[in-house]
């Protein structure tokens, strides 16, 4: 990253003025960033403390690090369609495939060719892990992965990118299906907890799924703890970054905790049914009827468990 104050006061002048804010919008109460600071900040007389930085790519709905991207010359169509294949998940199924499909044809048809090579990554790494999550095919992934993957590279970043939470999120994936939730597994779901607090918009919903993925293989291993402290992180990110689409499945896993851990079969049911019912609310019925699939395989375990101790 280039600290030239110029060219990142000119940067989020750029932005500010594409999102169609004043600079008093941006300050509001001018209780976090004064009118007169970010002034000094767009003129390019005053280097932005991070923390400033962190607020102003909130007030801006963008990654932090696109301040600092000096090159980027991407058209705002483009833009628009990389934030919607992130949030595909809002959608039912059928929904999410054709919406995806529809996506990718027009980025490739419309964009690709023009794209920066981290564009054309993002646009590679995205459908592997698509092609995972959808069709349970592993093989792309695994040949990005051997081309891109490198975690001691990871753990010298400070500030992750989307391209990096996509490698990320395909490697849990690859462990998950090839049994590798080792030391490997752990270190970089460690890495993701450090950097999380860093995290904004784009970024911070792909760490959320990160977190999702993980919390299910931790809860299949039984460490109740890291899906405990997973849990945990992943409703801050998601209360702090308004990412609510993934508040069902949150509730659920807290259900499941409640239940299985704690025995409280009817705080586990208020969650469960929390969950089926935020799910409705925003029209994810893929998502309403796999909460209440698990509900009721659930209780059959819950049930089948407990008269089994009864009876020993």
């Amino acid at each position: 990253m280039d600290l030239n104050k110029h060219e990142i006061g000119d940067k989020i002048r750029q932005i500010r003025l594409s999102r169609n804010k004043t600079q008093s919008e941006i300050c509001g109460d001018e209780a976090n960033i004064s009118l007169r600071q970010l002034q000094r900040i767009e003129a390019g007389t005053s280097i932005p403390k991070i923390e400033t930085l962190y607020i102003l790519a909130s007030q801006l709905s963008v990654p932090v690090t696109n301040f600092f991207d000096s090159k980027s010359n991407l058209s705002k169509d483009y833009l628009l369609l990389k934030d919607k294949l992130v949030f595909l998940s809002l959608y039912d199924e059928q929904v999410f495939i054709e919406k995806q499909k529809f996506i990718y044809e027009q980025i490739k048809h419309n964009h690709f060719d023009t794209l920066p090579q981290k564009e054309k990554d993002f646009f590679y790494f995205h459908q592997a892990n698509s092609d995972i999550s959808v069709n349970n095919n592993i093989l792309k992934a695994k040949k990005i992965l051997k081309e891109n993957f490198c975690f001691e590279k990871l753990s010298k970043i400070e500030f992750f990118s989307i391209n990096d939470l996509l490698l990320i999120k395909l490697k849990l994936y690859e462990s998950i299906m090839t049994s590798n939730i080792n030391d490997e597994f752990d270190n970089l779901i460690n890495l993701l907890i450090s950097n999380s607090v860093k995290t904004i918009y784009i970024e911070a919903a792909l760490v959320l799924d990160c977190f999702i993925i993980a919390i299910n293989a931790y809860f299949k291993k039984g460490n109740i703890n890291k899906v405990k402290l997973l849990l945990g992180i992943s409703e801050s990110i998601m209360i702090n970054n308004k990412l609510y689409h993934k508040q069902p499945i949150l509730k659920m896993i807290g259900a499941k905790i409640r239940l299985f851990y704690h025995n409280e079969k009817e705080k586990a049911a208020k969650l469960y049914n929390d969950a089926i019912n935020v799910a409705n609310n925003q029209k994810n019925y893929k998502l309403e009827k796999k909460i209440k699939k698990e509900y009721q395989q659930d209780l059959e375990i819950y049930n089948a468990y407990t008269q089994l101790a009864k009876g020993s």
